[in-house]
């Protein structure tokens, strides 16, 4: 399994031909969407998913922010507001 690690604020951040593809479902993006959001080429998406050519470390980061902003936004759905619970969207 290739597995690359990302540096970033002093956390490792590993990216698996796995968890990419996972991102993007978890994010209901099809590969040309999600390739459109990180400025690679459709191809480069599926080559990244099936394990053929790991991201490089400019996209590990990418991929970092993209996944901490995706998380952040879905737990603020579902954080109550000061003036009541929150529905979930």
């Amino acid at each position: 399994m290739a597995t690359r690690e990302c540096y970033l604020a002093g956390v490792t951040q590993e990216w698996s031909f796995y968890d990419i593809r996972a991102l993007r479902v978890r994010m209901g993006m099809t590969q040309a969407a999600f390739a459109d959001l990180l400025d690679v080429s459709r191809s480069t998406v599926s080559r990244w998913e099936t394990g053929a050519h790991p991201p490089t470390s400019r996209h590990r980061i990418a991929l970092s922010t993209v996944d901490r902003m995706h998380r952040s936004v879905f737990t603020s759905a579902l954080l109550p507001t000061p003036d009541g619970p929150h529905q979930p969207i």
